[in-house]
């Protein structure tokens, strides 16, 4: 095994709040945003109005797990590699994932079209590792 597998095994990344709100972003309103319609009306129910503070953003990803990311537009064709990552970190409520991980769910979610992406892993990695308004960081 190489040294990039082993990262890609081993490094897990995750969405750091922090930084996606150092960047002017309402974390908890960017996972409503994703949401679909049956996932928004949940959520405007559960919390009475659009989750914006920070405290109702664990909540907000539950919905996503639960009910948003099972519908077949929550990753479409057409969604770039990083905001598909993003999607991805908070379906699986920020728990902190691997290159590895990461990359299969792409697949997963992009079965029909993945020759027309380049979905390597490294491309995943530089993604992660690069300049981005996500947030994503080293958990």
């Amino acid at each position: 095994m190489d040294d990039n597998e082993n990262i890609y095994k081993s490094q897990l990344y995750q969405v750091d709040v922090e930084k996606h709100q150092a960047n002017g972003l309402s974390f908890s309103y960017a996972v409503f945003s994703r949401m679909s319609e049956e996932g928004k009306a949940k959520a405007l129910a559960d919390f009475g109005k659009p989750p914006v503070d920070i405290a109702l953003a664990s909540g907000a990803m539950k919905i996503v797990s639960k009910i948003c990311v099972n519908q077949s537009e929550y990753i479409l064709p057409s969604t770039t590699i990083s905001e598909a990552i993003f999607r991805i970190l908070i379906a699986n409520e920020n728990v902190p994932m691997s290159v590895l991980d990461l990359h299969s769910r792409l697949a997963q979610a992009w079965a029909s079209v993945i020759y027309l992406k380049n979905l390597s892993e490294d491309v995943v990695f530089k993604v992660l590792e690069g300049p981005n308004n996500y947030g994503f960081g080293r958990a």
